[in-house]
């Protein structure tokens, strides 16, 4: 990549850590208040914020790693160990984080189609679970399938993969398919029938009862909304990224083409807490009430 692109996504991914980290640990903070912490969705956005936060840490240290560049940073990761160490955190984390999204979907979806089971399988208890598994999924996927055992360091090139250009192809394809492909599909499924169903039970209570309190089915279908949203946003940022290895132009546009994908694709690891504050009512009740105490608590002090 061109000094000028990589200067670009740098700057990109240093903004995009910043709201990362702001976003994701009001996150971890409202998911695991007393007002959430019930509900099993809060336990993947919990998860879901940790794997993003991971993420964002690991797209903030990129520059220091896979390139060659003179920093603070980089002085202290000129060492093999320490590049097998970034590269496996930043793919469990990243693997992790797609997967999380399919979870939130598919536990969406639970909810819509048989509401009166919803209360028994979609339980915190189950969520943790679920949550260990998948984590534990990708721990050990990552090591031997993602390459990290051919991981090299060199003082030119950085963190790099010593493989020859077979090699490369089978993990760029397996990278693409387990990480962006299937969850893509698999989300994209599970979102198209949530909208169907929701628009065929335009009074669908999804706590699973038969109340007819509307303020409960109001709540309960913003909460699907704002779910949705989320998973959406994932589709809409990893379609492209997924659709790029189909095009086929000049060196120097594709680096700038990537360069805006990749961008695209790392807000993945951001957005998910300002949709929560823009489409969950209750989150920003959680927030503002937080803020208050701080400020009340603050003054008095």
């Amino acid at each position: 990549m061109k000094p000028a692109n990589r200067r670009i996504v740098f700057s990109g991914l240093l903004i995009v850590f910043g709201f990362g980290l702001v976003g994701n640990l009001a996150s971890i903070f409202v998911m695991t208040s007393r007002r959430f912490r019930r509900l099993s969705y809060a336990t993947y956005l919990t998860v879901l914020a940790l794997t993003d936060l991971g993420s964002s840490i690991g797209l903030a240290l990129m520059p220091a790693v896979q390139y060659s560049t003179e920093s603070l940073v980089t002085s202290c990761i000129k060492s093999l160990p320490i590049c097998i160490i970034y590269e496996y955190f930043f793919l469990v984390c990243s693997h992790s984080s797609s997967w999380f999204v399919v979870v939130v979907a598919v536990e969406r979806l639970v909810v819509v189609l048989w509401p009166f089971s919803a209360r028994q399988v979609c339980s915190p208890a189950i969520a943790r679970k679920i949550s260990c598994i998948v984590i534990l999924l990708n721990c050990l996927l990552v090591s031997p399938f993602q390459g990290v055992v051919h991981m090299r360091y060199t003082r030119q090139n950085g963190c790099h993969y010593s493989g020859g250009s077979r090699y490369q192809n089978i993990i760029f394809t397996y990278a693409v398919t387990y990480v962006f492909i299937v969850p893509m599909l698999l989300t994209t499924v599970a979102n198209v029938i949530i909208v169907v169903s929701l628009n065929r039970q335009p009074e669908f209570d999804a706590t699973g009862g038969a109340s007819s309190n509307k303020t409960s089915i109001a709540r309960n279908r913003q909460t699907t909304v704002m779910l949705v949203t989320v998973t959406a946003v994932f589709i809409v940022a990893t379609l492209p990224t997924t659709l790029s290895i189909y095009v086929s132009m000049p060196i120097e546009d594709m680096e700038r083409l990537l360069a805006g994908i990749s961008l695209l694709h790392s807000c993945n690891y951001v957005v998910n807490f300002y949709i929560y504050l823009l489409l969950g009512k209750e989150v920003r009740t959680t927030v503002i009430q937080s803020v208050k105490y701080c400020v009340v608590r603050s003054s008095k002090g």
